[in-house]
């Protein structure tokens, strides 16, 4: 899937099966993004001998595609065509139980049956028979449209238990027949004596409730079972919570019936003098003193030292939770994973060794039309105006070049972006020519051995020793990141003879050979071990911001620093700040006090011998 996230995003695929189609959907004609036209560059790029860079009817051929990936390639095209078929099929009207074998045909074609996960694919089939054979049974012979077949089988797949996966993580569900599995932890919520078991609400023309027989199902007794199936279910803690008091006016709530029973039968059997032993009465709100009071066998503590009532002289708080152990830490990182650590280290923390995703939306490219490329589509524009204009291409040409790729709408605004492309290029593209960017990289081996990781990667390196890089935007923290990582890696490959060249709109920075650079990388990938074990207070764009005014003048000053940090990290009404990122607001709680004496230490571990390397170049 990855690859496949990459062709399709580098293939500028969005929205539209093909041309026709995209047009039956706006009513308008637009073209370039459609799946179809995005499927013909990569066969385009597969078919096309090296370095063609000219359009095809109007397509530019995606250039990294090779024969090593000519299966992933077939499989992608019969999923499409699977797809495009089904299309076709949606149109007309069918009679219910046709609309069903449609459908199983569809779904044995495009998903394979012999995976260990397929149990999904199953069970979305055997709700498809139930439908037709309920339709079979009620002598439905009318031929309906697909929107309320798909409406009716919704409804049915909704009303399935979802068992889920036992992969180690956190499922939210509802307390219903089919819904608890064995887990280390369950936890069951809102158990007050009003909520559950449930009571029964009949109606008065029902006839079970006027005359009940034995066998009658009963809601209170279905609820009491579900409870005896998670008591049975938990493998070592059981949480059983409910509203302990009113908000109001603070009286106390009954717990359900089945807390009070079973903290009865606990207190027999236990021999305890009081069941009460086995509750913990929290108060009513956060900075209650009760949460303070230092007594290391009182369950009530707090993770937030702000709350500590006044006159303590020091807050009783509490670590929260979430350290990885040393045995689940990869022994091997690459080059790439340490980069986009440092870059973020809340982001690569909750995604790789939590499995957080905040943005899921990310992984696939929007499916509607593009307006506007984004920072990874801005740069491959880049990369191939620079290839035009090095060709000696008129601007014309290279405007009709990029408009082939896919990565533009097919309108004046799509002109006006290629043309704005190639002017940030335009500024820049006599500097890189000159250092050999356009040369073809050679991949050069690096590796490190340091304690328990190993640090290893490739670095495209031209000229034999060289590695060019270039932005054509703001610097900022992550891209000094990122320059001084590979830098460092270059400088252990190559010792003296290695060189950087970074080139950026007005200058270029070179960077020669770092003469320690074994010692600086070992103390990043120390940094990456405690990130992700624990979240770091290390926020790039603030720290870069904090140390340049350190060093601003021969003096430092932590109060410009901190200036500088708390400007970055909280923004401004022009531009967003380093706060607003969703992965520091899930890691941090409290986001106006990480900016503490372990940012500016981590600030200066990493920022101070990369800027004073680049010294008066940036």
């Amino acid at each position: 899937l990855p690859e496949l996230q990459r062709w399709i995003q580098a293939a500028g695929i969005h929205w539209g099966i093909d041309r026709a189609h995209a047009r039956q959907l706006s009513g308008a004609e637009i073209s370039g993004q459609s799946w179809r036209e995005g499927i013909d560059r990569l066969l385009l790029g597969y078919a096309a001998t090296t370095g063609m860079v000219e359009p095809l009817d109007g397509l530019l051929p995606m250039g990294d595609i090779d024969g090593g990936d000519a299966d992933l390639l077939a499989r992608f095209l019969a999923f499409f065509d699977g797809v495009a078929e089904l299309q076709g099929l949606l149109a007309g009207r069918r009679q219910i139980a046709s609309w069903g074998q449609a459908m199983v045909a569809v779904l044995e074609t495009l998903v394979r049956t012999d995976e260990p996960d397929s149990d999904g694919l199953f069970g979305v089939i055997g709700c498809i028979t139930q439908l037709s054979d309920n339709a079979a049974l009620a002598g439905l012979t009318t031929e309906i449209a697909f929107a309320p077949w798909w409406a009716a089988l919704e409804r049915l797949l909704a009303s399935q238990p979802d068992f889920g996966t036992a992969s180690g993580g956190v499922r939210f569900v509802p307390l219903s027949a089919g819904q608890i599995v064995p887990a280390r932890v369950i936890c069951l919520l809102g158990l007050n004596e009003e909520s559950f078991p449930r009571n029964e609400n009949r109606r008065g023309y029902d006839l079970m409730a006027a005359a009940p027989r034995r066998g009658d199902r009963m809601r209170n007794a279905d609820d009491r079972y579900l409870f005896l199936e998670a008591l049975i279910s938990a493998r070592e803690t059981l949480y059983l919570s409910y509203q302990g008091r009113r908000a109001e006016d603070d009286q106390p709530c009954s717990p359900s019936t089945v807390i009070s029973e079973l903290l009865d039968y606990l207190q027999s059997s236990l021999g305890l003098a009081d069941s009460r032993e086995l509750v913990t009465r929290h108060p009513l709100q956060p900075f209650s003193p009760r949460y303070y009071s230092g007594d290391e066998d009182s369950p009530l503590f707090s993770y937030v030292p702000d709350y500590c009532p006044v006159g303590e002289p020091e807050p009783v708080v509490k670590s929260p939770p979430g350290g990885v152990e040393p045995s689940t830490v990869p022994g091997q990182v690459s080059l790439d994973q340490l980069v986009a650590f440092l870059k973020n280290p809340a982001r690569y923390r909750l995604l790789n060794v939590l499995g957080i995703d905040l943005r899921p939306d990310e992984r696939w490219p929007q499916a509607s039309e593009l307006l506007e490329p984004d920072g990874l589509d801005n740069w491959r524009l880049e990369q191939q105006a620079l290839r035009g204009l090095q060709g000696e291409s008129g601007h014309d040409v290279v405007v009709a070049r990029l408009m082939a790729s896919g990565l533009l709408p097919d309108t004046g605004w799509g002109k006006l972006l290629a043309r704005e492309a190639i002017a940030r290029v335009d500024s820049i593209s006599a500097e890189l020519i000159a250092a050999g960017y356009l040369e073809p990289p050679e991949p050069r081996p690096f590796e490190l051995l340091c304690d328990v990781l190993r640090l290893e990667g490739a670095l495209p390196v031209r000229g034999g020793c060289r590695l060019i890089q270039f932005h054509t935007g703001r610097t900022h923290g992550k891209q000094l990141l990122e320059l001084w990582v590979n830098h460092l890696a270059l400088s252990c490959a190559l010792g003296e003879r290695a060189e950087t060249v970074w080139v950026r709109p007005g200058s270029a920075v070179r960077l020669s050979a770092v003469s320690e650079p074994q010692t600086v990388l070992a103390d990043l990938l120390q940094l990456y071990l405690q990130g992700v074990s624990r979240p770091l207070h290390f926020f790039p764009k603030s720290a870069s911001e904090f140390v340049q005014a350190w060093i601003k003048d021969d003096e430092p000053d932590l109060i410009r620093a901190h200036k500088a940090a708390i400007a970055a990290w909280r923004g401004s009404s022009m531009f967003s700040g380093e706060a607003d990122d969703p992965y520091y607001r899930r890691a941090f709680a409290d986001h106006e006090q990480c900016l503490d004496l372990e940012f500016e230490a981590l600030a200066l571990r990493v920022f101070r011998p990369l800027l004073d390397e680049l010294g008066a170049q940036l």
